[in-house]
């Protein structure tokens, strides 16, 4: 497995230049809003934290962790938000297990 830290992820973050670096349009609770590039850096960095755990717990490798990462890294503010709430979904069902459509537990 690959030898990331969130804290190394950070670092590269922001040490990368991005074209969405300053403030992007963003989807949020179903209405458009402006996040700053401090909030896209956050959701970022948060969203390489779920995604490293994911990883740890399902034994990816290290090539497909740095790609995902990479991605991350690099994608358009806009796909945050979806991102992070499928990778929170993820990372909630591991700790508390699958669920059926209708919110009850299988």
């Amino acid at each position: 497995m690959a030898n990331r830290s969130v804290e190394h992820s950070a670092t590269s973050m922001t040490s990368t230049p991005r074209a969405d670096a300053r403030e992007a349009p963003v989807v949020i609770a179903g209405a458009m809003r402006t996040a700053s590039g401090a909030d896209c850096d956050s959701w970022r960095l948060e969203l390489v934290g779920l995604v490293e755990g994911i990883a740890r717990f399902e034994q990816w490798s290290a090539q497909q962790i740095d790609q995902v990462v990479y991605i991350v890294e690099h994608q358009p503010a806009s796909a945050l938000m979806p991102d992070l709430h499928h990778f929170r979904d993820r990372a909630a069902e591991r700790i508390s297990g699958p669920k059926f459509s209708n919110g009850a537990e299988r």
